[in-house]
């Protein structure tokens, strides 16, 4: 009896590990740089942009910061994030969510692509990666 209840646990604990392996995780990361003109925050990763997501919904605009994308980014990953309860997924959270919270720095995409973004928002307003600008904000330069 001991002996199957550990080879039950065993397996339990293996599924566990798999589901959590299997389940894709979405972290923000802060980008190299301060967002000085002269030092701008060096975007290469789906994470960055995360992070620009996370920033904008927390309050900062980035108003007078320089954001520079070094590379193309592959966010195919984002197809799997953000779980919508039906089986479904909710994807990439879009970047100044609304005008309250709109994006208001300076993003020169250097001629790089962001490339499989997957943004699946049915009941929200405002869907683009970049989804409210402010008036002092900039989008450009994007392959």
């Amino acid at each position: 009896m001991k002996i199957a209840k550990a080879t039950s646990l065993a397996l339990l604990a293996l599924a566990l590990l798999v589901i959590k392996s299997a389940t894709p995780a979405q972290t923000a990361s802060v980008p190299p740089g301060d967002g000085d003109i002269n030092n701008p925050w060096l975007i290469s990763t789906v994470e960055h942009l995360l992070w620009i997501s996370d920033e904008t919904a927390a309050g900062n605009d980035f108003a007078g910061e320089y954001l520079v994308q070094t590379q193309d980014i592959d966010a195919s990953m984002t197809s799997t994030w953000f779980p919508d309860g039906g089986g479904g997924y909710l994807g990439f959270p879009p970047i100044g969510p609304t005008s309250i919270d709109a994006f208001a720095g300076n993003y020169n995409g250097a001629g790089y692509r962001i490339e499989s973004l997957h943004i699946n928002r049915p009941a929200q307003n405002r869907v683009a990666l970049f989804a409210t600008v402010g008036q002092s904000g900039s989008i450009g330069n994007l392959g």
